[in-house]
């Protein structure tokens, strides 16, 4: 009878120290985020509020058919707002320069004209390295410039303000996030404003820009 009290109680002690062990070593999710920053939960956070600043390389053309386009340079810095981690809503502010040739009486001539660019939108995150945004953009032109090249002589004349309107339209875009901070993207974008048919310049524009884009701010982490 001793004997067997003696096996129960070591059985008993057995079976609390594998429990004991699994317990400890099993440790739970919000055990693993404290001292590890890993676990389940965290595919579930992200931060309300980001900005990111940008540059892009702007292809852009005219809808008149003796235009072709030339590459100029721009800016973007935008603002992020985000419901949760896979949707959020955009608003930005930036500077677009639409840049083309076309040949006129024996000239070459290339015009250069400057908007400031107010987009807003939606982007939609299906993975943590891919983005599909989209939305409206409105275009208030800036400032414009004309140069005109004939037998190796140079003419540039800036353009008035009421030479070209400001114009509305919209853009779609994937994205690419790597680094932890920095975004590239390309975009389709297209802008549109009524054009009288005798006046030979347009307002309406489209093409593609290439943008590397830097989160320069974002919230603290929502969990």
């Amino acid at each position: 009878m001793h004997v067997v009290v003696r096996y129960l109680s070591l059985k008993k002690s057995i079976i609390f120290y594998v429990l004991t062990s699994f317990l400890t070593f099993a440790q739970g999710e919000n055990l693993l985020i404290q001292q590890y920053n890993k676990g389940p939960a965290l595919d579930d956070v992200y931060s309300r509020w980001s900005i990111f600043v940008s540059g892009r390389l702007n292809y852009l053309n005219t809808d008149l058919e003796r235009t072709s386009p030339i590459l100029s340079l721009g800016g973007l810095t935008e603002m992020q707002f985000n419901i949760s981690k896979t949707f959020g809503f955009l608003i930005g502010f930036g500077n677009t320069t639409i840049s083309y040739k076309y040949d006129y009486q024996n000239s070459f001539v290339n015009d250069r004209l400057n908007y400031f660019v107010l987009p807003i939108g939606v982007r939609l995150n299906p993975t943590k390295k891919v983005s599909i945004s989209f939305g409206a953009i409105h275009n208030l032109f800036n400032k414009g410039e004309n140069q005109v090249t004939e037998n190796d002589v140079v003419v540039k004349k800036e353009y008035e303000k009421l030479d070209f309107e400001n114009s509305f339209g919209g853009f779609t875009q994937i994205g690419f996030y790597f680094l932890k901070n920095f975004y590239s993207y390309i975009n389709y974008r297209w802008a549109t404003r009524y054009n009288s048919p005798l006046d030979e310049k347009s307002n309406n524009n489209n093409g593609f820009q290439l943008g590397l884009a830097y989160k320069i701010w974002s919230s603290r982490i929502k969990r």
